[in-house]
């Protein structure tokens, strides 16, 4: 006796229906790969695709405006250069003196020189050597015409703009006294 084999259409549909939705899905992936390849072969400078060689790299072309281009002669940059240079930001500080020049009491000893060496282990030189804050150990600045580097430090010099010059006598460093002078940092 043969058996008659019986296909149900319904699950002939249902495979059709499946294996059409997975070729739609399969079709529609392959185009979406193609297109994100090509937007990141024209937009980015380099890009390896899985659909070329890992050598193949395309160059991004930049376009030239020659509008914005402007060549600038040597002579006229360095003006700009020097221009920046004197342009240095300037700001006020608040300068006294020191020194170890004629001292005459042991009192003045303790205050401006108790050992004769500054914070940086240098004998302080007059219209050289200032006291600064700690930031600003080694630095130079340009006060009064005059080119200071920060040797020492001190209890009262803290903060910006707050400098302690050492004068060749105590009597200079007196007559001193507190000043607001320009200074800027070299």
């Amino acid at each position: 006796m043969k058996k008659d084999i019986l296909i149900d259409n319904k699950l002939i549909k249902k495979v059709l229906i499946i294996t059409g939705i997975s070729g739609l899905t399969l079709g529609l992936l392959i185009v979406a790969l193609v297109q994100v390849n090509n937007f990141y072969k024209d937009n980015y400078l380099e890009f390896r695709s899985p659909f070329q060689s890992p050598i193949v790299i395309k160059a991004r072309e930049i376009p030239q405006n020659e509008e914005i281009e402007e060549e600038v002669d040597d002579s006229q940059q360095e003006e700009q250069e020097a221009e920046i240079e004197e342009t240095a930001e300037i700001k006020v500080g608040r300068i006294t003196a020191y020194s170890c020049g004629g001292i005459t009491t042991e009192d003045e000893r303790k205050m401006n020189c108790p050992n004769g060496i500054t914070a940086t282990g240098t004998t302080p030189k007059p219209y050289h050597t200032m006291a600064c804050d700690r930031a600003n150990l080694g630095k130079q600045f340009e006060i009064d015409g005059h080119i200071w580097t920060c040797e020492d430090t001190g209890g009262a010099i803290k903060g910006e703009g707050r400098f302690d010059i050492y004068l060749p006598t105590v009597q200079e460093a007196r007559e001193f006294g507190v000043q607001h002078l320009a200074y800027k940092a070299l």
